[in-house]
């Protein structure tokens, strides 16, 4: 046996590697964590064929997520200068919150861009000719329409996607459903992994914020906090239906600042509006609201100061919510009640990201060196 606090020799890992196939399954789908996941895949050859995508890829309780840092490709000019070079490999950083421990992942696609929409783990990529989703750990990839395939804009500007969510993880084999913000005016859309193009849904006057998928049908909330509703599935899917509409707020009691942005997360089987109101290119404030799909109505009063044990997560990533209720020892800065969140837009260019506390009504920011931070769940 390996004595403790050494480092296996050549015969342990030899001896290892001779694990029946079906008991390296069997121990691979025990691990509960991604970093459980790294670590059994770096003993040797035959524990990395276990530790496929099917035999790890479920959903944890309590599961504290990822960040993904994604740096811009630097080399030194001189001493004292570095200049950008988009061939140079970019490194990306995945940081685990709760076990403090970060791994680098080299050549993560693609190289040319600034922005990197996620859901459940998975990443929006584009390259010159594809668009694709990807995950920073198993590197598989689901090929996605053309964004040419997607209606010209009236101004010609190039085609982009600011968010995405999807009906389920791409490890199982249903039917998957990508939905997305598309375009200068923020629109919906969506397609299916072998589709020939997106299909656009109705239009709005009113540009997108953010989306959620909720009950098999997609919901979306607008820059004027109106939600709306799109049965996916149904005999008319690209038909939005307006469900919720927050009243404005009176400037005596709750004036606005000049610039916000709203999301919808999921909370206990309830849909939230989190709304996330900014100076310059700093949050200063969040507020939460619960609302009655039922109703179509809500008081902007009627606001939410108190998560429990769960925390809200929010930024170019489509937004979650997390039970931190089993996690022993969590601090404020990884904790319950609070608001995770990363840059929304390319214009903060990493100087936006922090966690806002509801019990305090403070924000704490991070500054750091990456044009692009991404929360990474399941």
């Amino acid at each position: 046996m390996t004595s403790p606090g050494r480092s296996p020799n050549r015969d342990t890992i030899s001896n290892l590697s001779e694990f029946l196939p079906e008991i390296l399954v069997s121990i691979a789908k025990l691990c509960t964590s991604i970093h459980d996941y790294i670590s059994f895949r770096g003993v040797c050859r035959s524990f990395r064929s276990a530790a496929t995508l099917e035999n790890f890829d479920r959903e944890w309780t309590g599961r504290l997520p990822w960040l993904m840092l994604v740096s811009r490709g630097r080399i030194k000019e001189e001493e004292s200068k570095e200049i950008l070079d988009r061939n140079y490999t970019r490194v990306a950083d995945l940081v685990d919150l709760f076990e403090k421990k970060t791994y680098k992942i080299a050549n993560f696609p693609p190289l040319d861009r600034s922005m990197y929409p996620s859901s459940k783990g998975w990443i929006l990529c584009f390259s010159s000719a594809d668009i694709y989703l990807t995950h920073p750990v198993w590197r598989i990839r689901i090929y996605l329409p053309g964004l040419e395939t997607f209606p010209p804009e009236t101004d010609e500007s190039p085609i982009s996607i600011s968010k995405i969510v999807l009906s389920d993880s791409p490890a199982v084999k249903t039917d998957l459903l990508v939905m997305v913000i598309w375009g200068e005016k923020n629109q919906l859309g969506f397609c299916r992994p072998g589709d020939d193009s997106w299909t656009v849904m109705d239009s709005s006057e009113v540009p997108f914020c953010d989306i959620i998928y909720h009950k098999r049908k997609l919901y979306a909330v607008d820059s004027e906090s109106r939600v709306v509703e799109c049965d996916v599935h149904g005999k008319n899917p690209v038909q939005l239906r307006q469900v919720f509409s927050m009243p404005p707020a009176r400037d005596d009691v709750d004036p606005s600042p000049p610039h916000g942005t709203y999301y919808l997360v999921e909370s206990l089987g309830e849909i939230l509006i989190v709304d996330r109101q900014t100076y310059s290119v700093e949050t200063v404030l969040f507020k939460v609201y619960g609302f009655d799909l039922m109703d179509g109505c809500t008081d902007r009063r009627k606001e939410i100061r108190d998560l429990g044990n769960r925390a809200l997560f929010v930024g170019s990533n489509s937004s979650f919510s997390v039970d931190l209720s089993k996690r022993d020892g969590v601090k404020r800065s990884n904790g319950p009640n609070c608001i995770y969140f990363t840059d929304h837009s390319v214009r903060t260019n990493g100087l936006d990201n922090g966690v806002f506390c509801l019990s305090d009504m403070k924000t704490e920011l991070y500054r750091h060196k990456y044009p692009q931070l991404i929360f990474i769940y399941k």
